[in-house]
């Protein structure tokens, strides 16, 4: 009875950490995907136009990272703890399964956006 209080007590702590791990992959992968910014000799557009690179990583990366969190806990709460009797560590089959819903949800944003212009 102990043990299951103190699991709740710091349930909130472990999804907060899930959900800046999944912002932050989040982040990193569209940065890593979108490349360099350009440089121009204007320095006020340069500021500006570096300015809106940033935001857009940070918001495009945000959301994806987001939408990554939520498929997680779902995922999560329905099938990683349920089949907690598995030979792999429960913490490297959710970083698997993180990855492997950011690479699906970065690659149906591609597809989306470039592919069928649809975004």
């Amino acid at each position: 009875m102990e043990e299951n209080k103190n699991y709740r007590k710091y349930q909130w702590l472990h999804n907060f950490l899930w959900f800046l791990f999944c912002i932050l992959i989040g982040i990193l992968s569209f940065r890593l995907r979108i490349g360099e910014t350009f440089e121009f000799k204007n320095d006020i557009l340069n500021t500006i136009l570096q300015f809106l690179y940033y935001r857009a990583i940070l918001v495009i990366g945000g959301i994806l990272g987001l939408l990554t969190f939520i498929f997680f806990k779902i995922i999560d709460s329905k099938l990683l703890r349920r089949k907690s009797n598995s030979k792999w560590s429960p913490f490297i089959f959710r970083l698997i399964s993180i990855l492997s819903i950011l690479t699906i949800l970065s690659l149906l944003h591609y597809i989306l956006e470039f592919e069928l212009d649809w975004i």
